[in-house]
């Protein structure tokens, strides 16, 4: 199916510019050619920028499946983002103005309507938003940024995460946690009194921050809880000692709701379906912590 005019985003002003997945080369090209036409280029993507971009340049030209980054997946979200082959700059250069989008589409299809149908992905989906989430081994997401999508997705989020920064058990040196001899029993025991405090404390002021009942009328999805647990040492890690899992257990049995690892949002938005959400749960391992 082709595209449509009427699915198409439009384009108000000068273009706001910004790459993904290009060599040093093309990508100092393209900042060269946004400066020579006046246009904003945008680097690094934060939370107070990434609403501005209106195109997000990517190198197709190999055989390898396109890899989706943080600036692609806030593409696919955006009802006004157009996402092109790098070729569309330096057309751009050719006619020294903004040159014709439909011919560099990245994907086939109508990708305006996709868009549009992924601000509606997550409506109806209360989030809690407990930490700063990677979605992969090379990039990570600042938790703003998935705050953004989620939003942009159309779900409720309620953030949490500084709250866990500031009162969860990650802050004491996890490693030592795990790693302390267990003989040590006098040190063992001064250290869950501390867990036994703080996790106190946390669920206290938690209960403060869950979604009220009111909230939850209009919805049919129960609340989930996006967090990505980060084991120092896997071959010594015990739920017993994680200070981490101590943290998510608190979590999980405050707001009563299943711990998803992020992953579950990034490959929910590549789909452009909600994926189930049993697959991408992490919260089975707390059981009994």
């Amino acid at each position: 199916r082709t595209q449509t005019k009427e699915f198409i985003p439009k384009r108000k002003g000068n273009p706001v510019v910004t790459t993904s997945r290009l060599s040093h080369a093309k990508h100092m090209e393209a900042v060269s050619i946004c400066k020579d036409l006046g246009w904003e280029f945008i680097d690094k993507i934060t939370a107070d920028n990434a609403l501005r971009i209106t195109h997000l340049l990517l190198d197709v030209s190999d055989a390898k499946p396109l890899k989706h980054t943080p600036k692609s997946l806030l593409a696919l979200c955006k009802t006004n983002c157009y996402i092109l082959t790098y070729e569309w700059i330096q057309a751009c250069a050719c006619v020294e103005a903004a040159a014709e989008e439909e011919p560099f589409f990245v994907f086939s299809g109508k990708i305006g309507k996709r868009q549009e149908e992924r601000s509606k992905l997550m409506e109806g989906q209360l989030i809690y938003l407990a930490m700063n989430v990677h979605i992969n081994s090379q990039k990570s997401l600042d938790y703003e940024i998935v705050k953004l999508l989620l939003q942009l997705t159309g779900a409720k989020v309620k953030d949490v995460c500084l709250l866990v920064s500031e009162f969860s058990l990650m802050d004491q040196n996890v490693e030592n946690i795990e790693q302390r001899n267990v003989m040590n029993t006098s040190d063992d025991g001064d250290n869950n009194n501390t867990m036994s405090r703080s996790s106190s404390k946390l669920r206290k002021i938690l209960r403060k921050y869950k979604f009220t009942a009111n909230e939850m009328v209009s919805t049919v999805e129960r609340p989930v809880i996006l967090a990505q647990h980060q084991v120092v040492s896997p071959e010594a890690h015990s739920t017993k000692t994680c200070a981490q899992c101590k943290t998510w257990a608190v979590l999980l049995r405050t707001l009563k709701a299943p711990i998803l690892d992020p992953i579950w949002l990034v490959e929910s938005i590549k789909e452009n379906t909600p994926q189930s959400k049993a697959r991408f749960c992490i919260s089975q391992h707390l059981k009994g912590v």
